[in-house]
């Protein structure tokens, strides 16, 4: 098992969790880690991940979105 992987035996909402709980806890220490430079910032990758926020983005730039 991986440093990154949750243990599998938990039941499904307790690995989110502890995933959820993991995932903030490194972004406490990436952002505390103040002029560090990074290839995709945790702040970019996280802002990246949120679709609506993207199209919309995309709308602004007078790029054209395909319908769904």
């Amino acid at each position: 098992m991986g440093p990154s992987t949750v243990h599998g035996n938990l039941p499904q909402q307790q690995r989110e969790f502890a995933a959820a709980e993991a995932r903030h806890g490194l972004g406490g220490v990436f952002n505390a880690l103040h002029g560090a430079l990074y290839v995709n910032h945790p702040a970019a990758v996280s802002r990246a991940d949120f679709k609506p926020a993207q199209l919309q983005r995309f709308v602004e730039l007078g790029l054209t979105i395909p319908p769904p």
